[in-house]
């Protein structure tokens, strides 16, 4: 199934692909994201692009599924 993301939504996709299974730390993805703002501003902006993807992906595919912890997220993909 398709399911349309935003720009930011795909990035945190990607990266969370690139190391699925393994907890990318929140400090990783907001730098990814948005390099030249201020960290502390961006974790609830990356927190409602993970909500949202979240949603998205149960919708879309029953095999992936994002974990957050205080350390980050991970993608778990089952086989």
């Amino acid at each position: 199934r398709v399911v349309a993301l935003t720009a930011s939504e795909t990035s945190v996709l990607h990266a969370l692909l690139l190391r699925a299974e393994s907890i990318v730390p929140q400090r990783e993805l907001i730098a990814a994201l948005w390099p030249d703002e201020d960290p502390a501003v961006c974790k609830n902006r990356l927190y409602a692009h993970v909500f949202t993807l979240r949603r998205k992906l149960a919708d879309a595919c029953r095999t992936a599924r994002i974990h957050g912890s205080r350390r980050g997220y991970r993608l778990a993909l089952a086989a």
